[in-house]
């Protein structure tokens, strides 16, 4: 290696940073008490050596940034960064930057201060950015590791604009807490395209606040704008998210997508949502595709309910998939809108105060509205509800049709009825009839279960007989893709 001050190395869009030896020997010997001898190593440098004390009355960001700012000087082509250790306690701070790759930070716990017993808390006093920041979407980083300590927006006046921001390459966060942040808890951001993505979450917990100032919400992906895209391949696993809420509105997932290309295929195994939350909650929002929903629970003990808004607006891929989870939404009941009709959905259990009809619904799918609530004095005509070429396709369904009386006539009855193909012949099922001669309110309705075969129409129409008169009725229909 020559013996130049600085060498600028590239490596797939993530800069990395070397020093000569003499000059990162006088480097730490300034900014921290650490020896030679973490050159020779590789261990730890502890941010006590660089001038870090557990003081709740002494603002210790400068020297906690020098930690990380003397381990990045020592990286290498050869070498990683050595760790940076912040032993237990409550670190009062700004915010912080890494700017190098292939750094550990890691404490002695995230169980700190109103988080449990002993543990590493880094606790900031406010700031106009996130307390933590991975790396820029103009200058990443890749294979950075968080590790067990707590990151709180309790120690100012006001919440910070955000918890860990990430532009990242195969980064990963474990057994981290995040509390106390206005926006989001964990945000990853920059394009799969460019730099970001296939990063890891791991036994985190993320505290909303019901203090929060702004709509926040525990987690969000950021796509960038124009044709560049968002972070791909993000996993959260084993997770825990608890949520206040505030008259702003906040919400567990945000999918935050201006460009041209979309965030995609992360994944949410295993995790647990909850709120209480008497305001409208929202679950997961945004522009997505092909996310993937397995066997999280997601619960609103507050009179909120939760809400679940997606769309694809590029591709014909579904925005989601859903597959085994428990949903608890309270008396606020949950709501599902797909303005694509592609998401699938298999094996949901639904919580016993889960009774909204519109949980069940997609808003449109294959160019024909599945969620029907028309109010006419004519008979419908057969007309498409939806057509199983498309996401969700083939498989099970289960179709719940209503019609109520609104305005009577003389004489005659009324008929709804469903259609679709099992692959061989066309079959149909229908209400009772409705009596138009009895007085308003009269509903008849019937819920049918059956299986569609691919590139099979789904649809619907009504019928009077002997009609005397002009009466006015609502026919409500409401479908569930069960599953293959």
């Amino acid at each position: 290696m020559r013996n130049s001050n600085r060498v600028r190395v590239a490596l797939r869009g993530v800069a990395i940073l070397m020093v000569s030896i003499s000059t990162v020997t006088s480097q730490l010997q300034s900014q921290c008490n650490t020896s030679h001898n973490v050159l020779a190593s590789n261990s730890p440098i502890s941010v006590a050596d660089c001038g870090a004390a557990p003081n709740a009355d002494r603002d210790q960001t400068a020297a906690l940034q020098s930690a990380i700012d003397a381990s990045c000087a020592l990286a290498s082509r050869s070498s990683a960064p050595p760790p940076v250790y912040i032993p237990a306690g409550q670190y009062v701070f700004v915010n912080l930057h890494v700017s190098c790759s292939g750094l550990l930070i890691y404490g002695a716990g995230s169980g700190g201060y109103r988080g449990g017993r002993g543990g590493t808390q880094l606790c900031s006093s406010g700031g106009t950015q996130p307390m933590l920041i991975i790396g820029t979407p103009a200058a990443p980083v890749g294979r950075v590791t968080l590790q067990d300590f707590q990151l709180s927006g309790f120690c100012g006046s006001t919440l910070p604009p955000g918890g860990i921001t990430i532009a990242c390459l195969y980064c990963h966060l474990s057994r981290i807490g995040v509390t106390g942040f206005n926006n989001f808890g964990i945000e990853f951001t920059g394009a799969a395209s460019q730099c970001c993505g296939f990063d890891d979450v791991n036994q985190a917990e993320i505290q909303v606040s019901s203090t929060t100032s702004v709509p926040t919400f525990a987690v969000q992906l950021t796509g960038m704008p124009g044709d560049v895209g968002g972070p791909d391949g993000v996993s959260v696993v084993s997770s825990n998210v608890n949520a206040g809420c505030s008259a702003a509105g906040n919400g567990f997932i945000k999918f935050e997508n201006p460009g041209q290309t979309i965030t995609a295929s992360s994944s949410w195994i295993g995790n647990r949502f909850e709120a209480k939350c008497d305001y409208a909650f929202e679950a997961i929002t945004g522009i997505m595709q092909l996310v993937r929903f397995t066997s999280n629970r997601w619960e609103n003990t507050g009179s909120g309910g939760l809400s679940i808004n997606l769309t694809n607006r590029l591709t014909t891929d579904p925005p989601a998939v859903f597959n085994s989870n428990n949903w608890s939404c309270g008396p606020g009941n949950c709501t599902f809108k797909d303005s694509t009709g592609r998401s699938m959905r298999s094996q949901e259990y639904f919580g016993p105060s889960t009774t909204s009809p519109n949980f069940f619904i997609m808003q449109s799918s294959g160019g024909a509205e599945s969620g029907i609530a028309v109010t006419t004095q004519s008979a419908i005509p057969k007309t498409p509800l939806m057509n199983t070429r498309l996401i969700p396709g083939p498989g099970v369904y289960r179709v719940s049709l209503s019609l109520l009386l609104r305005k009577s006539a003389s004489k005659g009855t009324l008929t709804g009825t469903i259609s679709w193909g099992n692959g061989i012949r066309e079959q149909t099922g229908g209400t009772p009839p409705l009596h138009v001669a009895d007085p308003p309110g009269a509903e008849v309705g019937q819920d049918l279960v059956f299986y569609a075969a691919a590139n099979q129409p789904i649809r619907y129409w009504t019928t009077f007989s002997d009609l005397g008169g002009s009466p006015e009725y609502t026919i409500r229909i409401r479908v569930e893709y069960v599953g293959p």
